[in-house]
């Protein structure tokens, strides 16, 4: 096809070849091309943002020149996708850090949000994990539950600490924290 040829789909032809092809591997497929266009352009843009960081560009020769270009190194992404293998630009002095990712951070938020909700649910730090796998394909340990379920300790215990309506009903109870008993009226 030359570039001057306007580029043309005949609909019936394209739905020809849908129904023809199987619907469990259109789908795959089309997680797969999802996939694959999420780890193009986050690799684009991290490039992008290492080619500013250098004041150059890729083999030019230049007074602003701040560093030299390293290659890359590998890194797994937890998305809503799925794992997303991703080559993070590296340079020669080390000290370029990309903002496209968290530093040390190995999954999205939303991952974060989603275990950090099944955890509030009631379900074990165990399954937790095991829940997760079944979504994104990485199953995460117990331990790494309960790292993103310390962000709730500050809201777990500031409602613990709330204070009740008056007339509302409660109980005594005796807790034991560090080897040290406190009592608690609780609703």
């Amino acid at each position: 096809m030359r570039a001057l040829e306007a580029l043309t789909y005949e609909p019936a032809a394209c739905w020809r070849r849908l129904q023809g092809s199987k619907h469990e591997f259109f789908f795959e497929d089309l997680d797969q091309l999802m996939k694959d266009r999420q780890r193009q352009f986050l690799e684009e843009l991290m490039g992008y943002e290492r080619q500013c960081f250098l004041n150059a560009q890729p083999y030019q020769r230049s007074e602003q020149r701040v560093d030299q270009a390293n290659g890359f190194y590998e890194r797994n992404l937890t998305t809503r996708l799925g794992v997303v293998p991703l080559k993070v630009p590296r340079t020669r002095s080390g000290r370029f850090r990309t903002h496209v990712l968290v530093r040390y951070g190995r999954r999205e938020p939303v991952i974060n949000q989603a275990l950090k909700e099944v955890f509030l649910v009631g379900v074990s730090t165990r399954q937790s994990g095991r829940a997760l796998a079944t979504l994104v394909e990485e199953s995460v340990s117990a331990a790494t539950v309960s790292a993103v379920a310390k962000a709730l300790d500050t809201s777990v215990c500031s409602f613990h600490r709330r204070r009740l309506p008056e007339g509302m009903p409660t109980r005594t109870a005796k807790f034991v924290n560090d080897g040290s008993q406190y009592y608690r009226n609780i609703p």
